[in-house]
């Protein structure tokens, strides 16, 4: 019972970036089988895109002093 409340809560966590990483790795898919160059492209953008997302997250160190 501990261990499924445990992986309640990470879901509830997380999930939304579970989720998320899921569908773009759905998107990708999806698009190498259209295409393969545009699927090289559809991860290049993904990549630009996660960047940019975790650099503004990014946690500041304390302080000293």
């Amino acid at each position: 019972m501990r261990i499924l409340k445990t992986i309640v809560s990470f879901i509830a966590m997380f999930g939304d970036d579970i989720f998320a990483l899921i569908g773009l790795a759905i998107i990708c898919r999806a698009t190498f089988m259209l295409n393969y160059i545009a699927g090289w492209y559809v991860i290049g953008l993904i990549f630009l895109l996660l960047a940019v997302v975790f650099s503004k997250n990014v946690p500041k160190p304390p302080r000293k002093g």
